[in-house]
């Protein structure tokens, strides 16, 4: 806790008078006593949200004392000096920065009370971009084709960077932190604030030392999610849902492939929206089509084509393979600066830091299997030389994954109102750190009261009013992801059941060639803890073929935004 402000106030007699309102006592002497000034002390409820020290109380008694001034006529006294220590109880050595979502590095207000609510002081950072109300679209390019990389830094992560080591030490200031005690640095945001939270813990994981950062990518359908889902056989169940319809779906869930059929993105699981697939109609031409998402036609006009423009004219002429090739320019142009999916967290790990990474299962944006993929990244890099469960262990005595079941972004699903979402993960994160509590499972407002761990996966029973975390390798294998769309390899990821983590080797096209196979976690994930890390998730969705009249979402078409 910071040190004790302190009170003095002299008491003091006139020719031997006491001027006192404590008239109980019968000389400055009895007065004086330190007993005495303990029991005149204010009420402990007399001021809200202050503490006062009785032991703290020091009295002196001062004779023959002089003064003069401009003030007050010269004279001579005796008096009594009594200093006691009082202390705020809101503030509890922490602080806590807060990230954006989309193109805002900020949440402007809405994320205060985040860090004021457990006795922090709480921060935002607006990126040098003119305003806390300036997005990062209005300074990111000097003119066309001319980029402001200034700005790319700052959103990528230096802003936060200097949000989080500015803020730390104005709070050991502002509240006098003695130097021997510590401030615990905290983090929390979802979406884009999830991937700058990520862009902290992997590029400064030391200044998190000994504490944690929260994060969040970003059911009912976990049992569903995990077997592989008859869709051509639904339309036989119900007149409702035509052949059509079921391809559609079955190319949903099936993720982002190219024209060769090979995996470009992670699909998004069973539950999710399909509003991100809806499609226009155009009352000229009399006929239905794809629209193009907001932050993904922006991505590619403004991002990758340096124009400024608010999206892309048209999607025509642009197939599966044009959004692969969208996604390998933006990793090539953007992968020292935005990326977040660096996967050795040892410098995070030294420091003690712990984050707890949350991620909605029915997320439309971020498909939650890009969380997952990540969390297996990190356990393969990091632990490569033990069985699966050792390194899960070992990965979990400081980041921990939660999959939250009807989960949608970052929040609850008004699809699923049973589904929850987890809205303590803060304080979670704090008594992990302070406490040394570690979090076996994670409170959540839904019907499933606690969410599992990563890779425990919940098993329903009760007619699905209870949950129990389990282990199932068959569930957890529906969540392995080979990205055999790229050549290059784009990560180091080991399978579940090897225990050593490995880089994809050669993908045979024919005899004697040697193009890589590639593994890749293209979206920074969904939660940092640093002292807190919940949701450090990007704004970025799947994919869809434009050819069957589904929309694209080029939100997340490279980069995780």
């Amino acid at each position: 806790m910071a040190p004790p402000w302190k009170f003095t106030c002299a008491l003091w007699a006139l020719a031997s008078t006491v001027s006192c309102a404590a008239a109980q006592a019968t000389s400055l002497t009895e007065l004086c006593s330190t007993s005495f000034a303990q029991s005149s002390l204010p009420a402990a409820d007399f001021f809200p949200g202050l503490t006062i020290d009785a032991d703290s109380v020091e009295t002196t008694l001062v004779r023959n004392a002089s003064a003069s001034s401009e003030w007050y006529p010269t004279a001579s006294f005796d008096y009594c000096n009594i200093t006691f220590a009082y202390s705020h109880d809101a503030f509890k050595n922490r602080y806590v920065s807060t990230g954006g979502g989309g193109l805002a590095i900020n949440s402007q207000k809405a994320d205060i009370p985040t860090g004021v609510i457990v006795g922090a002081l709480s921060g935002i950072a607006d990126g040098g971009f003119g305003s806390f109300d300036s997005q990062w679209d209005s300074v990111f390019l000097l003119a066309n084709n001319t980029i402001n990389w200034q700005s790319v830094y700052m959103f990528g992560y230096q802003a936060h960077h200097e949000l989080a080591t500015l803020g730390k030490e104005f709070a050991r200031n502002l509240y006098a932190v003695n130097v021997t005690e510590k401030v615990f640095s905290y983090y929390q945001g979802c979406s884009e604030g999830g991937r700058e939270g990520w862009s902290q813990l992997q590029r400064f994981g030391e200044a998190y030392s000994c504490e944690a950062t929260t994060g969040g990518s970003g059911g009912d359908f976990a049992e569903l999610a995990r077997r592989q889902m008859p869709s051509r056989a639904t339309p036989a169940q119900s007149g409702t849902v035509t052949a059509k319809g079921a391809i559609l779906m079955k190319s949903f869930f099936d993720g982002l492939r190219d024209s060769e059929g090979r995996l470009v993105y992670i699909n998004a699981q069973p539950g999710s929206s399909f509003s991100d697939a809806a499609t226009t109609f155009d009352e000229d031409a009399e006929t239905w089509g794809v629209s193009i998402s907001g932050l993904g036609g922006e991505w590619v006009a403004r991002y990758l084509q340096l124009q400024d423009a608010n999206t892309i004219a048209s999607l025509d002429n642009v197939t599966l393979d044009t959004l692969k090739e969208w996604m390998i320019l933006g990793q090539n142009k953007y992968g020292d600066s935005l990326q977040t999916t660096y996967p050795d967290l040892a410098d995070f790990q030294a420091a003690c830091g712990k984050v707890i990474h949350v991620h909605g299962e029915a997320d439309d944006s971020i498909p939650a299997g890009s969380s997952v993929h990540y969390f297996e990244s990190v356990r393969s890099v990091m632990f490569p030389y033990v069985s699966y469960e050792d390194g899960v262990q070992q990965l979990q005595d400081f980041y921990r994954l939660f999959l939250v079941p009807g989960g949608a972004h970052c929040g609850s699903n008004s699809a699923q109102p049973r589904g929850g979402w987890p809205q303590s993960t803060l304080q979670t994160v704090i008594e992990w750190v302070e406490g040394k509590t570690s979090p076996d499972t994670l409170r959540n407002t839904g019907t499933n009261a606690e969410l599992c761990p990563w890779p425990l996966r919940p098993m329903w029973s009760g007619n699905g009013t209870e949950a129990e975390c389990v282990s199932d390798a068959a569930a957890v294998a529906t969540w392995q992801y080979d990205f055999d769309a790229y050549r290059v390899p784009l990560a180091v990821v080991g399978s579940p059941f090897s225990g050593h983590g490995q880089i994809y080797r050669p993908r045979t096209e024919e005899p004697g060639a040697s193009s890589l196979k590639a593994e890749g976690v293209f979206d920074g994930v969904s939660t940092i803890v640093s002292s807190d890390v919940v949701r450090l998730g990007a704004e970025g969705d799947e994919n869809v073929d434009i050819r069957t009249a589904r929309a694209s979402k080029l939100r997340r078409a490279m980069v995780q935004m």
